[in-house]
């Protein structure tokens, strides 16, 4: 129930946030401390600090952070900036991956930044880009797999969702 997780998971992070800005004790001890903070509220949570005190959070296979990168088993040839500051990713059952980013550049750049390697990588439009008041998207297929890209302007931020994985 969305209702029930809502509260505690903004506990939850809202404490991240806190106890990764600082605080003694190790960084183990810190991740420990957290991962507690999260079961304490029905969480089960993985956490990982980097040596800037970042902290970097997976619960239900979904992991947060900032500046995180995409995991090891991303398909090569789906388009991500290294630019992006990914803030989160996730692997969902049937092979769907998702990733979360933030970016400062606008999103007609970004759709063409995209559309330009993912064409080089193979992969054809399957929707013409678009760009309805705020928000900019493409699509694209290659070898049964999709690829789909949302940019969402707020403020001077562009949020990119972007999930890829087999068709349906």
């Amino acid at each position: 129930n969305m209702t029930k997780l809502t509260a505690p998971t903004f506990i939850v992070f809202a404490s991240f946030a806190l106890a990764s800005c600082g605080g003694g004790g190790s960084e183990e001890a810190r991740e420990r401390q957290m991962e507690q903070m999260a079961r304490s509220q029905g969480i089960e949570a993985d956490v990982e600090l980097d040596d800037n005190g970042s902290a970097q959070v997976t619960i239900n296979g979904a992991t947060v952070g900032t500046n995180m990168g995409v995991p090891d088993d991303f398909p090569e040839d789906v388009f991500v900036d290294p630019s992006w500051n990914v803030t989160g990713v996730n692997s969902l059952p049937g092979g769907l991956k998702m990733v979360q980013a933030m970016t400062d550049a606008n999103a007609d750049t970004v759709i063409g930044a995209v559309e330009q390697a993912m064409i080089a990588d193979g992969w054809e439009p399957s929707v013409a880009s678009k760009t309805s008041g705020p928000m900019a998207s493409a699509q694209f297929e290659k070898d049964g797999r999709m690829a789909g890209y949302n940019v969402l302007t707020t403020g001077q931020n562009r949020a990119i969702s972007l999930s890829t994985g087999p068709k349906p």
